[in-house]
């Protein structure tokens, strides 16, 4: 299956290994590609590194994994094309936690009658 996953960080890349060793194409998107550069040759021959776009139009399922902070998650899913998740399966691993200073605990910026699922 080709999955494209929407997000660059530590929990986008370790998905994308887990995919590629159960024989999976995986196609990481991310607004900095050479942000990528040790991931991919880590990865080998079947990753793939593009613009969220590119992750989201290769996938035929798509895995969403930003950061929630400042409307991250929001503004991936604008640049990827939402026309681009039609009639795929999502999955979205986004954490709708805020961070503060060094040594604060997260903080959940949206509660009832809201979730960040219902947002996305």
């Amino acid at each position: 299956m080709k999955i494209g996953i929407i997000g660059s960080g530590i929990v986008a890349q370790q998905l994308g290994l887990g995919f590629l060793r159960l024989g999976h194409e995986v196609q990481l998107g991310t607004r900095n590609q050479g942000k990528l550069s040790e991931w991919r040759k880590q990865a080998g021959a079947k990753a793939i590194v593009g613009a969220l776009e590119d992750a989201a139009r290769f996938g035929e399922m798509i895995v969403l994994a930003t950061k929630w902070d400042n409307g991250a998650t929001e503004n991936a899913i604008t640049l990827a094309g939402k026309d681009h998740f039609t009639g795929k399966i999502v999955i979205d691993v986004t954490n709708p936690l805020t961070f503060g200073a060094e040594g604060q605990p997260p903080k959940l910026p949206i509660g009832y009658p809201h979730s960040a699922g219902k947002m996305i």
